[in-house]
């Protein structure tokens, strides 16, 4: 190329002198420039794609990434969950991130002793299932402060504190009982 001081090759050489991360798990930040049904294409300055699939956009179950606010222009952080075998893009996820935001979040909750809306989602012979911060919670019946079955609480909201918050072994306790009794105390 005329008035270019370096050849094509010189520039590829210096291009993977400075690789950028690309490992799974690896942190990074991009820009969104385009969306469609399935995902969201994402520009992190590689010299691969980066695409984000509906169901890593957000902890919640969506139909489109514009519901987790995901539109061209978008600058966001993101993690790195897997490669395309077809075209050696990155796969990247929101939804990891906002997982550790919400068992944090949790945490934290749990020891502000804080009181939380959770919606019931499940039941079954032993409690029924939460939805708090985007996180599924178990409730005992135990600790249920209701005599209703649990399939007649599906899809209300109920007041929770938690008993127990533990992320490594994916498990969060919920009681109502003791949510109950500290909005009685007030």
């Amino acid at each position: 190329m005329e008035g270019v001081s370096f050849t094509l090759d010189q520039f590829t050489e210096t291009l993977e002198k400075y690789d950028y991360e690309s490992e799974i798990g690896t942190k990074v930040k991009g820009t969104v420039f385009g969306t469609e049904t399935s995902g969201a294409f994402v520009d992190i300055t590689s010299k691969s794609t980066a695409y984000l699939p509906l169901y890593e956009a957000s902890l919640y179950k969506l139909r489109h990434v514009e519901e987790a606010g995901i539109f061209p222009g978008v600058k966001e952080e993101f993690v790195i969950v897997g490669q395309n075998e077809i075209d050696d893009g990155m796969i990247l996820s929101l939804r990891d991130i906002q997982f550790e935001l919400a068992w944090e979040r949790c945490r934290q909750l749990q020891a502000e002793d804080a009181v939380v809306k959770g919606k019931i989602i499940d039941a079954n012979k032993g409690g029924v299932v939460a939805e708090v911060e985007g996180l599924k919670g178990f409730v005992p019946f135990s600790q249920m402060s209701t005599k209703s079955p649990g399939e007649e609480i599906i899809e209300f909201e109920v007041p929770l504190k938690f008993v127990e918050v533990d992320q490594e072994q994916a498990r969060l306790v919920l009681s109502h009982r003791k949510a109950v009794a500290g909005i009685q105390d007030n």
